[in-house]
């Protein structure tokens, strides 16, 4: 609720935002289940996993960690001073998205790591495929 008006969920804009924030949760997760899905049948079928497989799913990860932060921000402001006090869930949710933006799957070095394996950048090794895969983005010679 945000004083004086009354409930958020029954202001126009809310509303508008809310199907769009759907829409932009809905998308992330199909990204995902579709770029896990692939590496999974992939295994299932002995093919080989490749770095750009890997990359799509710390892509599809990144990217619906960094949608839902963008949400709960949006949402965040929307809740005026309510949201900022202790025991609002609103609260709690952006402390805890926003720390997964910081995670070493999820955070911005994930966006470089996988425009590499993705543009095959030239100085990029096997070792370096391997590791941005699964850590964190090394620099190039």
């Amino acid at each position: 609720m945000r004083p004086p008006s009354g409930l958020l969920a029954r202001h126009h804009a809310l509303q508008r935002d809310f199907a769009d924030w759907t829409t932009q949760l809905r998308a992330a997760g199909a990204y995902a289940r579709s770029s896990y899905t692939r590496i999974y049948e992939a295994a299932l079928d002995d093919k080989p996993i490749s770095a750009e497989m890997h990359a799509d799913c710390r892509m599809a990860t990144s990217h619906a960690v960094f949608t839902a932060a963008d949400i709960v921000k949006d949402a965040y402001i929307a809740s005026g001073a309510d949201g900022l006090r202790n025991g609002n869930p609103l609260q709690r949710c952006f402390r805890d998205i926003f720390a997964g933006t910081q995670h070493m799957y999820t955070a911005q070095h994930t966006y470089v790591s996988a425009g590499r394996i993705y543009l095959d950048t030239p100085g990029l090794t096997d070792a370096h495929r391997a590791m941005m895969t699964t850590t964190f983005t090394p620099p190039l010679p």
